[in-house]
């Protein structure tokens, strides 16, 4: 995974750099031997999808959109999604603030849209 670009909030996941802005792309240690399917871009926060189906999310909590109770430099795990493998993560969207996940039912084809903040 290669990040670049404002950095001010920790939403590259980089964790604690002292640059606010990267304007080249920087390999995420983080990410190493994680096979990452997407990603959604908010003004100060990134949501980043496994291929197993895990959320991982970083930077601005102001509004609580990324799902933990602080900010993080680093991307954390949402938990809510390891509680069940009934539905698997298939889009994940970032609109400004606000975070829409897609998710398909392993039970049947069932598609569920759901908003976060």
């Amino acid at each position: 995974m290669l990040c670049w670009g404002n950095a001010s909030f920790g939403q590259l996941g980089l964790g604690g750099i002292d640059e606010e802005i990267v304007l080249e792309p920087r390999k995420s240690d983080f990410f190493i031997n994680k096979k990452v399917r997407d990603v959604g871009c908010g003004l100060r926060h990134t949501v980043f999808v496994l291929d197993d189906g895990t959320v991982y999310t970083c930077g601005c909590n102001d509004l609580g959109q990324l799902g933990h109770e602080k900010s993080r430099k680093k991307p954390e795990i949402l938990k809510v999604y390891q509680i069940s493998r009934l539905y698997r993560l298939l889009v994940v969207t970032v609109i400004h603030l606000h975070f829409l996940k897609q998710v398909k039912s392993s039970v049947g084809d069932r598609i569920n849209m759901a908003n976060w903040v």
